[in-house]
């Protein structure tokens, strides 16, 4: 068992408790989201902080504080929610799994708070969370979706699915590219056992593509898929050169 996971154990889950109940009354007072998102950005910041994990952000000239986006990302660890509240200074709303929602109080400030929750495998109920979206998109918000729609355990890029690109057409908004780097490192998939360290966002410029192709979401999704591999693939191999196994390593 390593400190960080000692500290997400006694101080993290308190401190998630504290906020998630004040963020369910934010939910219930503020009908602009507002207050909920900042408290969010607050715990988000705080359990970062709290487990010794360090943001790098590339890119942040690329997009506009003031502009409406559909953000999409991989997903690559359990810091990846955090992570994007933390670094993207948009007023942004997140599309969760619905399965967070079931967690005690926690789950209940994303339930009632200004989150999306999306049920996987139910084309009915999935539909009715992209219209949520939709409908914040509209409002001036941003939304921010896994393109992958889950974390890959090595942290490769997987195959995007449609819904993201379906917004886009449909609100005929830009799509924000992000890839999320190192945070798979941080935790592994199915456990608590976490480690300290950076996880890098490269924030790319967006994806608004000319005349009649903008409202493909097709194209968009292809367009964004290949920003966030050429990307990944590129900062991946840069580490590798950087650290490049010592000549002992390879010869035993």
């Amino acid at each position: 068992m390593t400190i960080q996971t000692l500290i997400f154990i006694l101080i993290v889950f308190p401190y998630t408790f504290i906020l998630s109940l004040a963020s369910i009354l934010a939910g219930l007072v503020d009908g602009s989201g507002k207050v909920y998102h900042k408290i969010s950005q607050i715990w988000s910041e705080g359990c970062l902080r709290l487990l010794g994990i360090r943001l790098k952000i590339i890119g942040a000239e690329n997009y506009s504080p003031d502009g409406v986006y559909v953000v999409v990302s991989n997903h690559a660890g359990m810091a990846d929610i955090p992570a994007m509240l933390v670094a993207m200074n948009l007023n942004l709303r997140l599309i969760a799994k619905e399965e967070l929602g079931k967690i005690p109080v926690f789950g209940w400030s994303l339930r009632y708070g200004d989150f999306i929750l999306i049920k996987r495998g139910h084309t009915k109920e999935a539909l009715k969370s992209l219209l949520r979206a939709e409908e914040k998109l509209r409002d001036g918000k941003s939304v921010h979706l896994f393109a992958d729609g889950t974390r890959a355990i090595d942290g490769s890029i997987q195959p995007f699915k449609r819904g993201a690109f379906l917004l886009a057409s449909r609100t005929g908004l830009p799509v924000l590219p992000v890839t999320i780097l190192n945070s798979h490192l941080i935790a592994e998939k199915n456990s608590l056992k976490i480690h300290s360290g950076t996880i890098t966002l490269v924030i790319d410029k967006p994806i608004q593509l000319t005349n009649d192709d903008h409202r493909n979401a097709d194209k968009l999704q292809q367009a964004a898929f290949q920003v966030i591999f050429n990307t990944h693939k590129k900062h991946t191999q840069a580490a590798a050169n950087a650290y490049p196994a010592s000549t002992s390593d390879s010869e035993s």
